[in-house]
């Protein structure tokens, strides 16, 4: 890893290394897409939401939250509030072709409008090639691009949340958090995170845009909300089907490697406990909200209940920061961040990597994800540094 600016300009072996893994690594999206014209694209979540959009435009609500047998699709489900519906609606007005390029276009523009935020919120002080790679070659990124997903926008707007909360908007930080309402589970991170830094106005903000948004579905009618209600209370059920590569959580990772039972539960719930005082601790000793809210989006996906393999597009944020703020960090703290951030990468791209390359099918590349570990690790490594810069007084 370098260790100041003037190494970080020249082209030493390691940074060199890095260039040509990453950028073979995006040899990938690119052969992809010169691909995609004659072969089209392939049915993901961009076709899923066309569906549900041409069913909601219709009048046809019966089936848009069902599951099994009457499900739209017997491999994806709508499982978003109901007022998401809105958003989705003009995918109907759009032929089948042009809902997928508007969605994965509009994905490759929010993260360049995240980089570019990113380069004045946490300057990366050289590697900018590098960064930028790191980012669009990930696999995240990838199945946000192939198969049209959202968290590009996710990724967006937390960006946006943490540059204007480090400009001093904060209400105005706390509106678009408040927006995550449309992932409810991820929401309430935020909600508490404002809640624990005593930003009562933020928090009735956050408030008051979620309320707004289950207001504006009430035309909707009440048995849509039921409907929604049931299929989050089913949300085990469904997540039973998934493949474990598939959730980046750390109650999925004990899940597939301990199995079902008391030992598991008890770790997780000891886990819980453990993330949430390390987020605290940092929250309690940080002065910079990039820092802090970043270090929300950790804790959020390490013990959320459930997040997919494409939200941990998010940790976009967290990594910047870490990357930016190298020189407040002891250096063996920081490289062991940097070689969790490595080793969740690369393991999460393999699922996209080794089918491409012949090597092995999707579904038999990785037994689960190991984003989950190394976040709350890194999780952990950050409450620590925290820690120690409060004890010496280090700015």
């Amino acid at each position: 890893m370098p260790t100041g600016d003037s190494e970080q300009e020249g082209l030493g072996p390691l940074r060199l290394a890095t260039f040509v893994f990453l950028a073979i690594n995006a040899l990938f999206p690119i052969l992809w897409l010169i691909f995609l014209p004659s072969t089209g694209p392939i049915h993901g979540d961009w076709a899923h939401l066309v569906l549900v959009a041409e069913h909601f435009v219709r009048g046809d609500w019966e089936h848009l939250y069902a599951v099994g047998e009457h499900a739209l699709d017997p491999d994806l489900y709508w499982r978003y509030p109901p007022f998401a519906l809105y958003a989705v609606a003009p995918l109907a007005l759009l032929p089948k072709t042009g809902a997928y390029v508007a969605m994965a276009t509009a994905g490759v523009a929010t993260l360049i409008g995240a980089m570019v935020l990113m380069t004045k919120l946490a300057p990366v002080r050289g590697y900018r090639v590098e960064w930028a790679l790191a980012l669009f070659a990930s696999g995240p990124a990838i199945s946000n691009l192939m198969l049209g997903q959202s968290a590009g926008w996710l990724t967006l707007g937390l960006v946006v949340a943490a540059t204007l909360w480090t400009r001093g908007r904060v209400l105005l930080a706390c509106a678009v958090l408040g927006l995550f309402v449309v992932k409810p589970n991820w929401g309430i991170f935020f909600g508490v995170y404002a809640l624990w830094t005593r930003e009562w106005r933020g928090a009735a903000v956050m408030a008051g845009v979620a309320a707004g948004a289950c207001l504006s579905a009430l035309p909707l009618g009440a048995q849509v909300w039921t409907d929604f209600f049931e299929i989050s209370l089913a949300n085990d059920a469904i997540l039973a089907d998934y493949e474990p590569y598939k959730q980046i959580t750390l109650g999925a990772f004990l899940k597939a490697a301990l199995g079902e039972g008391s030992v598991t539960t008890a770790i997780w719930a000891l886990s819980q406990l453990a993330m949430f005082g390390a987020a605290a601790t940092v929250w309690r000793h940080s002065t910079d909200h990039a820092h802090k809210l970043g270090v929300a989006v950790l804790w959020l996906i390490a013990a959320n209940p459930y997040a997919s393999f494409y939200d941990a597009l998010v940790l976009f944020l967290p990594a910047t920061v870490w990357w930016s703020a190298q020189a407040r960090w002891r250096p063996g703290r920081w490289n062991l961040v940097g070689v969790l951030i490595a080793f969740a990468w690369c393991w999460e791209k393999a699922p996209f990597t080794l089918p491409f390359m012949g090597i092995t099918d999707i579904n038999g590349t990785v037994p689960f994800s190991v984003v989950g570990p190394c976040t709350a690790a890194w999780l952990l490594l950050e409450a620590a540094e925290a820690h120690h810069r409060a004890q010496h007084q280090v700015p």
